[in-house]
Formats: C-alpha cells, sequence, structure tokens
C-alpha cells in the first residue's frame, strides 16, 4: 500500500484545500495529517524500512516564512525522502531554504494547487 504524510499547520484555506486536491488525485492512498511540527518529527523519527519510505509522499505546506524555518529545523529527518514542498513565497532565502530540502516538486502558495496535485499523482502511480 502506498502511503501520504501531509503536513500543514493551518486547518483551512489552502491546507484543506490541497488535502482534498491530493485526495482526489489518489483517493486510494492512506493519509496521515500532521498539523505540528512536533508531530510530524515523531512520525519521521521511527526507523522505516527503505521499501516503506519509497512508499510514501511526503507534502509539506509551509504558510509562512516561520512555517518553513520549522520544516527546515528538521532536515536531517527529511533527507532522502520523496517530498513535494509548498513554499509560502519566492524571496532568495525562501528559495534557498526550500531547496536545501531537496524536494522532488517546489510549488508556492500563489501557484495553482491543482499541478501539486498533479504531480503527486504522478508519484503515486510510479511507486
Amino acid at each position: 500500500m502506498k502511503h501520504l504524510l501531509f503536513y500543514s499547520g493551518i486547518t483551512d484555506g489552502v491546507g484543506e484545500q490541497l488535502k482534498d486536491i491530493l485526495k482526489q488525485a489518489a483517493p486510494n492512498e492512506e493519509t496521515e495529517v500532521c498539523r505540528t511540527i512536533q508531530s510530524l518529527a515523531y512520525k519521521l523519527l521511527p526507523l522505516r524500512s527503505v521499501a516503506e519510505a519509497q512508499k510514501t509522499v511526503h507534502v509539506l505546506v509551509a504558510t509562512s516564512p516561520e512555517e518553513l524555518d520549522d520544516i527546515y529545523s528538521i532536515r536531517d529527518l527529511l533527507s532522502d525522502l520523496k517530498i513535494i514542498l509548498v513554499a509560502p513565497n519566492r524571496n532568495h532565502d525562501t528559495i534557498t531554504k526550500a531547496h536545501e530540502l531537496f524536494p522532488r516538486y517546489l510549488s508556492y502558495l500563489d501557484e495553482d494547487l491543482n499541478e501539486v496535485g498533479a504531480v503527486f499523482g504522478k508519484m503515486v502511480g510510479n511507486i
């Protein structure tokens, strides 16, 4: 079974809209939702098998530079994972931090979230 680990600190707006789009793109995927950076880190801490890690797509939504800083603070836990990152803006510092997380796909809050859903659907289809 494939898996989606979704992180968004907000419970409405963009986070919920994207979560719905991802469900439509791959309706049969098991989904875990994290609302705090602590809960995300907790989910990432247990040692996982390589096979399990390769079957999980991590969609991380940073709605503010502070939230991106939080995600960046646990970057060691994110290494070698399949990540789709939605960044808050296109500032130089934001882009630099975002790329240092090595996402498979990088989007921004002001872009069409349906593109994120399409990329997620392709990633899940290739697992």
